[in-house]
């Protein structure tokens, strides 16, 4: 008797996804106007790149209505069971709920189609080509990207053309011209070795190091499907003088921690102490924190050379505190390449 009545159960679920497809199915191009198209599908042919189906969906400027479990247009069909009467509540309520159809624009697959093509050239597809074919059968599009990837290139060499002395020297300490030899050419990576190569000089005393700084020249020419990579200067960073500024080591000076309590207007009472090489400044006269106590989460030092991952430990140091509900850190520059810190 259990197993009968679990199929009664078993029946009835299906039976209403069965007629729930039918009665939406039916209804979804209820608001598609005349000589227009729903977009009903979007597929892609021939893909063998390492991309899948589901990152290529991403670069598409235009996506059919969401489905559940890729049957049913549940939210078009919420939005196409509503009324042209938007007086009714009922209808605004269906309407704000549902999705409305995506109509087929062809010029949006143009532009799809640019998008793939530069996402794929992006992950080392140098030579892919994309195409599109749609069929329509009553006011429902059916659209298919083909996918021509052509080879994945790789990296042979890495080098670096940045006109200082010192920074070409930090560079040959962390790469050689085979770093990245037989990796595949991908721009995103790429990005992230510039991050890296900022990281590297920041920690060692770079304050001025920004990674827009740093742009790559990629060379493919007769190169067999491999590419050479070359780190460069940007354009508007070569002047001489702003390279001995970005390149030049910064050391810390004066230390200043800025420890500031929520308090009404009455009850403010700027007090600055001095305490070893720092100094304190509180907003108030009652010290919610000790100065030892402050010093201890503090791992910058006068004269210490700049490093920033030991000021990102030190701001960590201080959000770890239940009662702190917000800490920074701030750096101002000074002459004879010395800097301020500023905790706040």
């Amino acid at each position: 008797m259990e197993i009968k009545k679990f199929n009664g159960v078993k029946f009835r679920v299906i039976s209403v996804i069965i007629f729930s497809i039918s009665v939406l199915s039916c209804s979804i191009t209820k608001y598609v106007p005349d000589n227009s198209s729903l977009l009903k599908s979007v597929k892609f042919k021939d893909n063998t790149t390492k991309l899948t189906n589901s990152e290529l969906h991403a670069y598409l400027l235009q996506k059919p209505n969401s489905y559940i479990v890729g049957l049913v247009p549940f939210s078009l069909g919420m939005y196409s069971m509503s009324g042209r009467d938007t007086t009714k509540l009922i209808n605004r309520i269906l309407r704000k709920v549902g999705e409305p159809p995506v109509i087929l624009d062809t010029n949006l697959i143009y532009d799809s189609r640019l998008s793939l093509q530069q996402a794929l050239e992006n992950k080392g597809y140098l030579d892919a080509t994309t195409s599109a074919s749609y069929t329509t059968d009553k006011k429902r599009t059916k659209l298919v990207y083909t996918i021509n990837s052509g080879s994945l290139y790789k990296i042979r060499y890495f080098s670096f053309d940045i006109p200082s002395d010192s920074a070409r020297e930090v560079l040959n300490r962390n790469y050689t011209i085979n770093s990245l030899e037989g990796r595949d050419f991908d721009v995103d990576k790429l990005n992230a070795l510039r991050d890296d190569i900022t990281r590297i000089f920041r920690n060692i005393g770079y304050y001025k190091v920004q990674k827009e700084i740093f742009s790559f020249v990629v060379d493919t020419t007769e190169l067999n499907k491999r590419v050479d990579i070359k780190l460069v200067m940007n354009e508007q960073y070569k002047d001489t003088a702003l390279i001995q500024q970005i390149f030049t080591p910064k050391y810390i000076d004066r230390i200043t921690i800025h420890c500031y309590e929520e308090l009404d207007q009455s009850e403010l009472s700027d007090d600055t102490i001095h305490f070893g090489n720092y100094t304190i400044v509180y907003n108030s006269k009652r010290h919610i924190f000790r100065p030892q106590f402050l010093m201890n989460k503090v791992f910058i030092s006068r004269n210490q050379i700049y490093n920033e991952r030991i000021a990102n430990r030190t701001v960590a140091n201080f959000t770890s505190i239940a009662s702190v509900k917000y800490a920074n850190i701030t750096f101002v520059e000074k002459e004879e390449d010395m800097l301020d810190c500023n905790i706040y």
